[in-house]
Parts: C-alpha cells; sequence; structure tokens
C-alpha cells in the first residue's frame, strides 16, 4: 500500500549506517542522497542535491573520488541537472525495496542502487541490505560494478524530482 511505501522510504532515509556523514563528497550546504565509500578502495560515490530539490528548481549531481580530488562529476553544469536522472524502484514483497537512479554519460549506463530485501526472498538471517553503482557501456553485456562498504547514507528517494525509469528506454 501507499502507507507501506511510504513508511518503508522514511526507515530507508533514518537507517543508521555502516558508512557516515564524513564519507560524503557533498558539501554541508547541500541534502546528501546518496553516499557511501567503495568497498576496497579509498574512493567515495555521492549523489548531491540542493537543499530544495524539486521537480523544477535545485540540482543534483553525481560525483566520484575523494574528498581531496573529485575525479569525475555529472553533469558538470547544476541549472535543470534532475532532467538527466531517471528513477525507478521495485517492491518485491512486504519490507523489500529496490530503487535505481540511472544516468547516461557519452554512451556509459551508471546505475546507483539500494536494496533492502526482507529475508524472506534471499535466505539470509535479517535481510540484506546495500548499495552499489553498475556502470555499463550501451549495449556492451560486461559491467563494471562498485559495492558500497555497508548501507548507503542519505536519503534516496526522487519519484516525482527525476525522470521515470520508463522515459530511460528511449534514452539508451
Amino acid at each position: 500500500t501507499s502507507i507501506t511505501r511510504h513508511l518503508i522510504y522514511i526507515a530507508l532515509a533514518l537507517t543508521p549506517t555502516w558508512g557516515s556523514a564524513e564519507n560524503t563528497l557533498c558539501t554541508k550546504s547541500e541534502k546528501v542522497i546518496f553516499s557511501c565509500k567503495v568497498q576496497k578502495s579509498i574512493k567515495t560515490v555521492s549523489v548531491c542535491g540542493s537543499k530544495s530539490l524539486t521537480r523544477n528548481s535545485g540540482y543534483l549531481q553525481y560525483r566520484f573520488g575523494t574528498e581531496q580530488r573529485v575525479e569525475f562529476v555529472y553533469p558538470t553544469t547544476k541549472v535543470s541537472s534532475q532532467e538527466r536522472f531517471y528513477w525507478g524502484e521495485k517492491h518485491l514483497m512486504e519490507g523489500s525495496f529496490i530503487g535505481e537512479l540511472t544516468f547516461i554519460n557519452h554512451g556509459y549506463i551508471y546505475t546507483i542502487g539500494v536494496h533492502d530485501v526482507a529475508e524472506k526472498l534471499n535466505d539470509v538471517p535479517g535481510g540484506s541490505q546495500g548499495g552499489e553503482v553498475v556502470v555499463q557501456k550501451s549495449g556492451d553485456p560486461k559491467i563494471s560494478r562498485l559495492t558500497c562498504e555497508g548501507f548507503p547514507y542519505g536519503e534516496f528517494y526522487l519519484q516525482g524530482i527525476v525522470r521515470d525509469e520508463n522515459d530511460l528506454i528511449g534514452a539508451k
């Protein structure tokens, strides 16, 4: 139901993380949408937005690197940047959620994902939670995966703010 879905989003936003607010490339004046340290790396992946982010105002940016050197920012221009992202979500069963934020840059598809899967689905005691970034060249079956250390930090819910994932089909 709608109430259950919103309670799951609130729980995800308030879930204590293994990472911390320090593992972000967002500034103090920005809203952290998604941020985590990449496993076996010193790098951090962050999605940052303006505090007043809506469908028609503010901005959204993906960032990758370290606090000392951000290696990749998408998009580089903040104006209307939320129009370059796509949101999708799946609810596999009560208590399970998969959220995905996708963008395309120079023929590469980037998907930032969060999952909170109930124990009933995967037989893992307590279920499983995590985050990752998957990068794939359009039309190529090979993927690169950056897995988060623990559950990502942030308020990862952008329905109604960015474009719907169904709009992505024509964009590929």
